[in-house]
């Protein structure tokens, strides 16, 4: 991994960051079983999964070792990280007519990041008539942080020409162990509700569908920076931080169109477009930060020897792009 931002204050590079190689280890295991049947309307699954993970890095520090001087790794750079996963699901499908169908699923998760995550989903559907159909859904679900979100802290090496020398460099080598990495961050959760409607003509080549859907999103990861300012206007690098943080909540509501047509067995062509409008919690302000609206217009064919080819157009509303690279750097 190389970092390209730069280090520089007021026009002086201070440091630049060291590239990393970093080794990583996954065992992964998943198991899904689908259980003898008691009813006829009536299916059940049960499965789990586990995961092991390492990674170490000579090129990078540890938050927690690095500025402990009881540590008997004080000031020494590298780290070593072991992680585990466990999840468990239940998931059953019941059909107690032929116009409704009814799903329904809880999963557990532990991790030794941030612990446990109880994760249920309930949907159904129903047929009033031929061809249409009512769909509603809700779900809970998470995204634990990554490495990168929690333990990475990236080394520097100091240039002949700059200003930090001697024992500050120790001191700007424990400010970038407070650089991107967190191990405090939560995980991001995700409750969603969705209500659909699909109907479909000309037996089935022509179908239109609307879906409504509320979504929120809470503990969301952003780079918050802190840089302090010392006496003589320099960064505090004692006090000053640039850290990943929950930072941001959004309620997102919206809606997707979607039209597909089937002339022929071999061509399939679709339009769609979804509007969402995404509130930011607490403000209650409509973000600028992600498109309104998004149309796609395309199709897929497939040839009788199996060629399968596609052509889409995609297109966005205006949006504010705010996770740009500052060109002066973190510091500033």
């Amino acid at each position: 991994i190389s970092l390209k931002a730069p280090l520089a204050y007021g026009g002086i590079r201070l440091a630049t960051f060291i590239p990393l190689d970093i080794e990583s280890h996954v065992i992964d295991g998943e198991v899904q079983w689908t259980l003898p049947e008691f009813a006829k309307q009536l299916l059940l699954m049960v499965g789990g999964s586990a995961r092991t993970s390492y990674v170490a890095s000579d090129q990078m520090l540890d938050g927690e070792t690095y500025v402990d001087i009881t540590s008997p790794d004080y000031h020494q750079p590298g780290i070593e990280h072991w992680e585990g996963r466990f999840g468990a699901f239940a998931h059953a499908e019941y059909k107690p007519a032929d116009w409704v169908t009814v799903t329904g699923s809880l999963r557990f998760d532990y991790n030794s990041v941030t612990e446990e995550f109880i994760s249920p989903r309930l949907a159904a559907v129903f047929k009033p008539a031929k061809g249409q159909y009512v769909r509603l859904g809700m779900g809970r679900a998470f995204h634990k942080p990554a490495f990168i979100d929690n333990l990475l802290h990236p080394m520097v090496d100091f240039p002949a020409d700059s200003p930090i020398t001697g024992p500050a460099q120790d001191n700007f080598q424990e400010f970038m162990s407070r650089v991107i990495g967190n191990p405090n961050l939560d995980d991001i959760e995700l409750l969603s509700f969705e209500v659909g409607y699909l109907s479909q003509y000309l037996d089935g080549k022509l179908s239109v569908a609307l879906d409504l859907f509320y979504n929120q999103l809470r503990n969301v990861y952003h780079l918050e920076g802190s840089i302090i300012p010392d006496a003589q206007g320099l960064p505090d690098l004692q006090q000053s931080m640039f850290m990943t943080e929950n930072a941001f909540g959004f309620d997102i509501h919206g809606f997707e169109l979607v039209v597909r047509f089937r002339p022929t067995d071999k061509i399939s062509l679709m339009a769609s477009w979804a509007h969402r409008q995404v509130l930011e919690l607490g403000t209650g302000r409509i973000s600028e930060k992600t498109p309104k609206n998004l149309f796609t217009l395309g199709g897929r064919f497939r040839t009788d020897s199996g060629l399968v080819g596609s052509l889409y157009m995609f297109s966005r509303s205006e949006f504010t792009e705010a996770d740009v690279e500052n060109p002066e750097g973190l510091l500033a």
